[in-house]
């Protein structure tokens, strides 16, 4: 309960405050000398000192990545939550959709992450379609408070299993 209570109270204003570095990050990443190029990709460039540099350029793109879309979806839920104009039915619905959303978009980054981070963020997609099952099933309570019930205990332990291969905390709000 006190998850996204607490997001509103504590984070909003940050994340408000961080949308236009957001949107400055994302358009960062293109040089003026590349023309027409849209998103350059990034691609490790393996080190002379073998496949263990690749492999932790690469871990710490994933993670980046990882980080990013969790920072996208804590900002979703803080926004969800911050309409409290709606229907409490709408705003757990909305809540629900940024779960949902979160999970469609780790099961895409699964398969391209380093074996090591894999299975959590599988097991992190899975606990973010249970909570987005329990808060469209369950209506919020009173003021603004969203329970993400049982579930969110996986979802945060799936979380602390791939802040631990990655290092860091995710999503890194220092960035």
């Amino acid at each position: 309960m006190e998850r996204i209570e607490g997001l509103v109270n504590r984070k909003t204003v940050l994340c408000l405050a961080m949308v236009p570095g957001l949107v400055l990050t994302g358009c960062s990443g293109k040089s003026s000398d590349q023309g027409g190029q849209q998103g350059a990709s990034r691609t490790a460039t393996p080190s002379p000192s073998g496949s263990s540099a690749a492999t932790t350029s690469s871990l710490d793109a994933s993670c980046q990545t990882v980080s990013t879309v969790a920072n996208s979806q804590l900002f979703a839920a803080a926004l969800a939550v911050a309409g409290r104009n709606k229907e409490k039915t709408e705003i757990g619905a909305d809540v629900a959709k940024t779960y949902r959303d979160f999970a469609r978009q780790l099961i895409l980054l699964a398969p391209q992450a380093p074996v090591n981070l894999q299975p959590a963020l599988t097991e992190w997609a899975s606990a973010s379609t249970a909570v987005a099952r329990f808060v469209a099933k369950n209506k919020p309570g009173p003021g603004v408070v969203v329970d993400l019930g049982p579930p969110d205990k996986r979802w945060k332990a799936a979380k602390k299993a791939a802040e631990k291969v990655c290092g860091r905390e995710l999503p890194e709000l220092d960035d």
